[in-house]
């Protein structure tokens, strides 16, 4: 056998073995990968996918610093729901529907009722004076729809063909201030698929430039729509120091306590698939946009009796470090309930989850 026929052979061996690799056994139904962003950072997806967005009624109001409740297009609330996206940029900034002046007009109508509601629910337990708090004030930004919350304000904007909501804390943070003047300039709308070039952070469905240095803990959850099954989170978070009197959590206690008491699937069990000593919780080392983490792939047992599949990824950040190390977390669930067909199995799950995360990179 000559050497070109070696060589003929070998590339026969290996497209027979990519063909035959779980991730081509789903190419056919999943599509062509796109280069999707959060945060600073981008990543692939495989073919279309929806996007979870903030719940909105809770864009009708001003927000804390915590989980956003989230929903697919079309769909309600899931009752019980407690884990959620979310999206801080320098502050707490939730991205709406696409809308136009109408649109907007008929949103800061809904944002007037649920104040005045919310107005008459205080004056009849705590009276007039504390009623006052709340009141819709004139904004000083165009297109945007302003009501004074105590010593803040809460804005509704439209830009760029789309609602945007923040909470103004100027009275007590000149910053904050400062920073809604910003976005009210500079956000916008943007595509899934839709990777900015410029240095600025990535949203759900927006983009909003920086100089890069806003803080940001953005989170976006997207499923695909040729198997619906499949559900992706990906979290940037810009690393803080850990609080006086609190210990540090490892990549390792962090993939532990997602599985253990953090996770969105409340199943009954679940059990470490990855490679690890029997009887230890072992999490083998991932490398995600060039950091080294933690990562974990688990078959899990739901409430109902169905066998799901699961990855989860995540590094620890370093607020210390001379460049900017973020926490980064990704993950990668199967719900074989919402599928359309044949769920996709155990190997695709994990091939698809392997391939996300090695495609990570800093923009």
């Amino acid at each position: 056998m000559t050497l070109s026929t070696n060589r003929l052979a070998l590339a026969v061996i290996a497209t027979i073995s990519l063909l035959q690799s779980p991730l081509a056994q789903a190419k056919g139904t999943l599509g062509p990968w796109q280069r999707e962003c959060v945060g600073r950072f981008s990543f692939e997806l495989p073919g279309e996918v929806e996007v979870a967005m903030p719940d909105y009624q809770r864009l009708l109001s001003a927000g804390g610093l915590h989980n956003m409740p989230y929903t697919f297009p079309g769909e309600a609330l899931p009752e019980g729901q407690t884990w959620g996206d979310k999206q801080i940029a320098g502050y707490q900034i939730e991205t709406g529907p696409e809308a136009d002046l109408t649109v907007f007009a008929a949103a800061s109508k809904d944002v007037d009722a649920r104040y005045a509601a919310r107005i008459r629910e205080i004056r009849a337990l705590y009276g007039e004076q504390d009623a006052e708090r709340y009141r819709s004030v004139e904004s000083e930004f165009p297109a945007t729809h302003t009501w004074a919350i105590g010593p803040g304000l809460h804005h509704l904007m439209h830009r760029d063909g789309r609602l945007f909501s923040l909470t103004d804390d100027a009275a007590r943070d000149a910053a904050n201030h400062e920073w809604v003047r910003h976005v009210s300039a500079t956000v916008r709308s943007r595509k899934v698929f839709e990777v900015p070039a410029e240095s600025g952070l990535c949203l759900h469905y927006g983009f909003l430039p920086d100089d890069g240095t806003l803080w940001r803990d953005i989170g976006v959850t997207y499923r695909l729509k040729s198997h619906p099954e499949i559900e992706i989170l990906f979290v940037d978070r810009t690393a803080s120091q850990t609080p006086v009197g609190y210990k540090e959590k490892s990549a390792s206690r962090e993939v532990q306590f997602f599985w253990e008491d953090d996770n969105p699937v409340r199943g009954k069990q679940v059990r470490l698939l990855s490679p690890h000593l029997p009887g230890l919780m072992q999490f083998p080392d991932v490398k995600i946009a060039g950091y080294t983490g933690k990562s974990s792939f688990v078959e899990m047992t739901r409430q109902n009796g169905i066998v799901d599949y699961g990855y989860m990824a995540f590094v620890k950040g370093d607020s210390n470090a001379k460049e900017d190390k973020p926490d980064l977390l990704l993950y990668v669930i199967r719900n074989a309930e919402r599928a359309r067909g044949t769920p996709l199995n155990r190997n695709e799950v994990e091939a698809i989850a392997n391939h996300i995360a090695a495609s990570v990179r800093r923009r």
